[in-house]
């Protein structure tokens, strides 16, 4: 069995290969220009184990929230090896809860969290878990609006938001443990849809001209 999985939903992209069973990591970046830098990734790792995408089996893809255009050409590109090879499988992954799921089993943490994912626009996309699960659908708001929380939720973000915030940063093990977990649940995609919430950065600042 062997998985893709990449995570282009933040500056941090994660892209890895599992070859049956030996998690194999990709080159490391930390950037926002995904579409110069996804495909090189993932050739790098097929060449790694002279795989062609017909090869692959399954692809766990970061579909959102995040980044617009990071998630736009990571759905776009696991489509694209889709109609290449017709076997493979795909999962959507949501990013809150990879990050939900992956803390709670990494930190022995038993309280509600909210997890929070900062966009370009001060504003946070963010959603309420707790151990067994989320307790809310993921939504967006401002940064200030978190000190509403903070009296009953942990704050869990990939950035320092907040004075009290606990920074978390998924890992590709992380990512792949969860997709494993979805694939023995067979809980597969046909068609994989970015999940956005609000505005682009470009559609927001449109939309603040208009109204001026």
């Amino acid at each position: 069995m062997n998985t893709l999985l990449m995570d282009t939903s933040s500056q941090n992209m994660l892209v890895a290969l599992n070859a049956s069973g030996n998690l194999i990591d990709g080159p490391k970046y930390e950037t926002s220009k995904h579409l110069e830098t996804l495909m090189p990734a993932v050739d790098e790792l097929l060449t790694k184990k002279d795989f062609e995408i017909k090869n692959i089996d399954y692809i766990g893809v970061v579909v959102g929230p995040g980044s617009f255009t990071g998630i736009r050409i990571a759905v776009s590109t696991a489509k694209a090896m889709m109609m290449a090879s017709k076997n493979i499988k795909a999962v959507a992954v949501n990013s809150l809860e990879l990050m939900a799921k992956s803390f709670y089993k990494n930190r022995g943490f038993n309280e509600k969290i909210l997890c929070v994912i900062p966009t370009t626009i001060k504003k946070v996309y963010c959603a309420q878990f707790d151990i067994n699960g989320r307790i809310s659908e993921d939504s967006i708001c401002e940064v200030e609006s978190l000190r509403d929380f903070e009296k009953d939720f942990k704050i869990v973000s990939n950035k320092q938001i907040t004075e009290d915030a606990v920074v978390y940063e998924v890992t590709t093990k992380d990512l792949n443990d969860f997709v494993e977990k979805e694939i023995l649940d067979k809980n597969f995609t046909h068609d994989l849809v970015p999940e956005y919430i609000g505005l682009s950065q470009a559609e927001q600042e449109l939309k603040n001209k208009e109204n001026k």
